[in-house]
């Protein structure tokens, strides 16, 4: 169906936002869990000395990745504090027309400048991601490069990458994903601001006021996904938002267990001298 301004879609949103912060949560404390783990595994497998320059210097990369994905984590917690709050306000006694306009703009351009917050740390966290491929896959121990480089390294047949299953997720989020997210933050961050319709409606049955914010429009026309979507919803600021950061924790799971097969096959100290050693609760030392 082709989506005309005089034909009324539906909503396209959560169903329970409480419960989807509470399912991101844990999908963040499942991918901070990870990131420790693949320490470990940098330690056992590559670098052999627990207090070496050369861990030092991964940790660091690593816990810069952590940093950033607690900062989206703040961020979308944000978003959500500021529709409660002129939610709340609007429906405080007595009702005031003018009062509810002066919400519904600034709740509006509060929740997009955090939506865009969030694109920017979401960036910034898979640059960081490829910091660490290149520092613990590439052999050089190297570590300043951006997500496009890596890109460019996946495809050059004569680099670490080339035969790796790594390279074929570096390829796969690259091009179903991440390099769209990378365009749509140089567009608004270089050209032009994005934002999504807003309404206010009254219930009277209900007694009550509600303001709507829809997802900002140039970032869902360039998502196959959410583009498909919208030609038969208005996809909401919330939906739009869960969607994106569910899709880079899982890109982002899916990375860093490329990163640990590769370590495993390239591992640089043998299994007996790894530092970490661990056993099953029944094994004797």
């Amino acid at each position: 169906m082709k989506k005309e301004e005089n034909i009324k879609l539906p909503t396209l949103d959560l169903e329970d936002i409480d419960q989807s912060f509470k399912n991101i949560s844990n999908e963040f404390n499942f991918f901070n869990q990870r990131m420790i783990g693949i320490g470990i595994e940098f330690t056992n497998k590559m670098a052999g000395d627990l207090f070496s320059d050369k861990n030092k210097r991964f940790l660091y990369i690593r816990n810069s990745i952590q940093y950033r994905l607690n900062a989206i984590y703040f961020h979308f917690k944000l978003l959500l504090d500021i529709q409660k709050k002129y939610h709340n306000e609007i429906n405080k006694p007595p009702s005031d027309k003018d009062k509810s306009i002066d919400y519904l703009i600034k709740g509006s351009n509060q929740q997009y400048a955090v939506f865009d917050s969030i694109v920017f740390h979401i960036v910034s966290l898979f640059d960081y991601i490829a910091c660490l491929i290149n520092y613990s896959c590439g052999g050089k121990y190297e570590s300043k490069i951006m997500w496009n480089g890596i890109v460019k390294t996946s495809f050059d047949s004569q680099n670490y990458l080339s035969n790796s299953k790594l390279k074929e997720i570096v390829q796969k989020w690259n091009n179903d994903f991440i390099d769209v997210l990378f365009n749509h933050r140089s567009d608004i961050i270089h050209y032009s601001m994005d934002s999504g319709n807003t309404s206010h409606v009254y219930d009277l049955d209900k007694g009550k006021q509600y303001l709507y914010f829809e997802a900002p429009y140039k970032f869902v026309r360039n998502f196959r996904e959410l583009k498909k979507l919208s030609k038969e919803n208005n996809i909401m600021i919330n939906y739009s938002v869960d969607w994106l950061i569910r899709k880079t924790i899982q890109a982002a799971n899916d990375i860093v267990n490329g990163v640990s097969v590769f370590m495993e096959a390239n591992r640089k100290i043998p299994k007996e001298k790894e530092i970490f050693r661990f056993r099953k609760p029944d094994e004797k030392l």
